[in-house]
């Protein structure tokens, strides 16, 4: 309401006006403003009956309003329909995964590289989470993908195939590998 915007509004020209070390502020020309323009707001609200003018302008204007928002039929959703931009979305979602592989892959150790030249195809490296696979013939069982990952000079080695999924963990290359994770798929 106006009324409180003017109220708050002299309040603060109060607080600066004593700030500003000015003793005799009921007087003062701003806050006489504020008065006149408050006792003239309170005026309008109790003057705001049935009877008046200014309520039967405010109906008026008020259902012609009402009249017009219900005329508009209610916005339609897009529920159950194609989503038009899915596929630009789908090839931006390919294009940064595609990005982020050659990236990854510009930044593979070269050890890495030399390494899965002499790998089978059924073993390989996880690097920045990206499996890469060895370039020769996959050794016997095929169905068994194992993965090495350095991780904070430990080695994991995940091991793959279509009933489980397991990580073993090797401290150094002379110790043992020990079970760490066990997945059972089925």
């Amino acid at each position: 309401m106006d009324i409180a915007n003017e109220e708050k509004w002299k309040c603060e020209a109060i607080e600066l006006l004593q700030k500003n070390g000015i003793t005799d502020i009921e007087n003062h020309p701003s806050i006489a403003r504020f008065n006149n323009k408050i006792s003239k707001l309170k005026k309008e609200v109790d003057d705001f009956n049935e009877d008046s003018i200014e309520y039967k302008k405010y109906c008026t204007k008020h259902e012609k309003t009402i009249q017009k928002k219900s005329d508009i039929e209610p916005s339609k959703t897009n529920v159950g329909k194609e989503d038009r931009w899915a596929d630009v979305k789908a090839e931006n979602f390919l294009k940064k995964e595609l990005n982020w592989m050659l990236r990854s892959n510009n930044t593979i150790p070269n050890y890495i590289r030399e390494n899965l030249k002499k790998m089978p195809n059924n073993k390989g490296y996880l690097c920045k989470g990206v499996f890469h696979f060895g370039h020769l013939e996959p050794e016997e069982p095929r169905d068994v993908k194992i993965v090495f990952e350095k991780n904070h000079e430990k080695l994991l080695i995940h091991e793959i195939s279509r009933e489980s999924y397991k990580i073993f963990e090797k401290q150094n290359r002379m110790s043992n590998r020990n079970l760490i994770y066990v997945h059972n798929n089925s």
